[in-house]
């Protein structure tokens, strides 16, 4: 495998940047990130890029600018998650899968914040079964350690969303961005 281009690591740094700034609404900085991403994706989008993953980046950053234009922070988290989605299917070129699953379980585990904070339950209960998934493919390239923590946050994580409870399935989700790195 190849390093990452630097645009690339831009997209996902930036993605996380905006997930993380979003609930404060700090609009100039959102937009300036924004716009940093968006002339990432046009140097890295000049190269050979299949046309589904084009559309994927493409349709994500013209919702981020959407929602920093009209400064919604819920919708924003949402699609700088797609933004983030979208580079790790590009990061696919130059990691190793297990490598980009794991971020992925962070951006799910930040889909779930969204879907908890929204009092979506029949989501979260979704967004746990991806997670599980997701575990199962890469769970043989976490540490020991790695491997104990994630799968008893998930057992957590599921047992809450079964029970309804929004607020410690949040809690746990935070806890699986921590773990994966994301």
């Amino acid at each position: 495998m190849t390093d990452l281009p630097s645009d690339l690591t831009s997209l996902s740094t930036g993605a996380r940047s905006l997930f993380s700034g979003a609930p404060d609404r700090r609009w100039s900085a959102l937009n300036t990130t924004s716009s940093e991403m968006a002339r990432s994706w046009e140097r890295l989008g000049a190269g050979e890029i299949p046309s589904f993953l084009r559309t994927q980046m493409d349709e994500a950053l013209a919702g981020v600018q959407r929602a920093v234009r009209s400064r919604d922070s819920v919708d924003l988290c949402r699609v700088a998650i797609r933004v983030g989605l979208a580079a790790a299917d590009l990061e696919l070129r130059y990691r190793p899968t297990a490598e980009v699953d794991r971020g992925r379980l962070g951006l799910q585990a930040r889909q779930v914040q969204v879907n908890a904070a929204a009092g979506d339950a029949g989501a979260v209960l979704g967004d746990a079964s991806t997670l599980e998934t997701l575990w199962n493919r890469m769970r043989h390239a976490a540490s020991p350690t790695d491997a104990e923590a994630i799968q008893a946050s998930l057992a957590d994580l599921r047992a809450s969303a079964e029970a309804g409870d929004l607020g410690t399935a949040g809690e746990q989700a935070a806890m699986l961005v921590e773990l994966s790195g994301g």
